[in-house]
């Protein structure tokens, strides 16, 4: 890359050779000066849809009053490239030689301009440059064309390489073919745009219109996707509330599964030991006789309401029958008590044993809640949750 010195003082060169040439005619009075150049430049760049950044880089205009001017490099592929397709009348082209021509890049060194490399004009660039003006020479000719001396070497050198393949006379050896810039990531890409049925269309519209349907396609997949996760949300949400009241169904079926009933037994020989059931179904006589390990406090209450396991219950035991389990009985008789107080005062025997576990704690065994309660009992310091259910 050109120092930008170097850059001026050539377009200052050029510029006053041409002010100074006696066919320029002036249009506007007062001094012209290279303001002019630089204004073209910049309101044909911003124009094309350039940010102000991306033209005073290409400009190689630095500021200090912001931070990343100090930092940031003068050359920045993309937005050299981006800026410079932005200038091109036209849109940006390529001139790539065509197949079976015979002219080759050392050729046109050599013929169309020969005088490139003796001032130090990088090879690559004088190449592009005389590619071209290959293409000029063919193209045009006349007032408007190339001079008629460049003209006559260049045709002259073209026509003493011979075969020229499958081209026909005078034909242009050189294809002008528009070209795309790009970017992805930090890479510049430049590709060629190949031409479509429709000839007479403008690339850069074509382009631009293809651009526009790929940023809609974009903007409407991102709604897609945001609709999507709307909906994945909302599932989510309905699936913890559907799980939640499935749990709680399931708990309620278990609780009314685990809750015992009273029922008869026979005792299978077809002779009436208690008596005589619904259907003639003989059943067996009542044990007057307390569970040894009780699981729950939920047992307890269906010992003491209903009784267990042919067992008679608890509540309709007479004296002589309390006292063969009167140790057993003693224990657990504060809690029996404690239910049905708050039975009568609204609850269902579910929700006092409930109650109870939440304010012995769930985990504490039936053993220590019922000495817990007996103590409580004569104390008279129960806790707040079962205070507040007394009659």
């Amino acid at each position: 890359m050109d120092n930008p010195q170097s850059i001026k003082a050539s377009a200052a060169y050029h510029l006053r050779s041409i002010l100074n040439n006696d066919e320029f005619v002036s249009v506007a009075e007062g001094e012209t000066g290279s303001h002019s150049l630089r204004k073209m430049a910049v309101q044909s760049a911003r124009c094309n849809g350039c940010s102000k950044d991306d033209t005073d880089h290409r400009g190689r205009w630095r500021y200090d009053n912001r931070q990343q001017d100090v930092y940031a490099d003068t050359t920045i592929p993309y937005v050299d490239a981006k800026v410079a397709a932005s200038l091109c009348k036209g849109g940006p082209v390529a001139f790539t030689l065509k197949e079976g021509s015979g002219v080759t890049d050392q050729w046109i060194l050599e013929y169309v301009v020969p005088n490139t490399l003796a001032s130090n004009v990088p090879k690559q660039a004088c190449v592009v440059l005389g590619r071209a003006l290959l293409w000029k020479v063919f193209h045009e000719s006349g007032e408007q064309g190339v001079p008629a001396q460049i003209q006559n070497r260049v045709v002259n050198a073209y026509n003493a390489i011979g075969s020229h393949g499958g081209l026909e006379q005078n034909e242009n050896p050189v294809k002008k073919v528009p070209i795309g810039v790009a970017g992805v990531d930090a890479e510049l890409i430049i590709e060629e745009i190949f031409e479509t049925s429709e000839g007479n269309a403008d690339n850069r519209v074509r382009t631009g219109m293809e651009r526009q349907e790929v940023r809609l396609l974009s903007s409407q997949v991102m709604h897609l996707r945001r609709e999507i996760a709307d909906v994945q949300t909302e599932q989510e949400r309905r699936h913890k509330l559907v799980r939640t009241q499935l749990s709680r169904i399931n708990n309620n079926v278990s609780r009314v599964a685990a809750q015992p009933g009273r029922r008869r037994v026979g005792d299978g020989r077809g002779s009436s030991v208690g008596g005589t059931g619904m259907n003639g179904v003989p059943q067996r006589r009542l044990v007057a006789s307390l569970m040894s390990r009780p699981k729950t406090l939920h047992d307890l209450w269906a010992e003491w309401k209903f009784g267990t396991s042919g067992r008679k219950p608890a509540s309709s035991f007479n004296l002589s029958e309390r006292g063969k389990v009167k140790s057993m009985f003693s224990v657990r008789k504060p809690f029996w008590e404690k239910v049905v107080e708050m039975v009568r005062s609204g609850l269902t025997s579910q929700q006092a044993c409930d109650e109870i576990y939440r304010a012995y704690g769930e985990s504490t065994s039936v053993t220590k809640i019922l000495r817990q309660i007996k103590a409580d009992r004569r104390s008279e310091q129960w806790p707040p949750n079962i205070s507040s259910w007394e009659v």
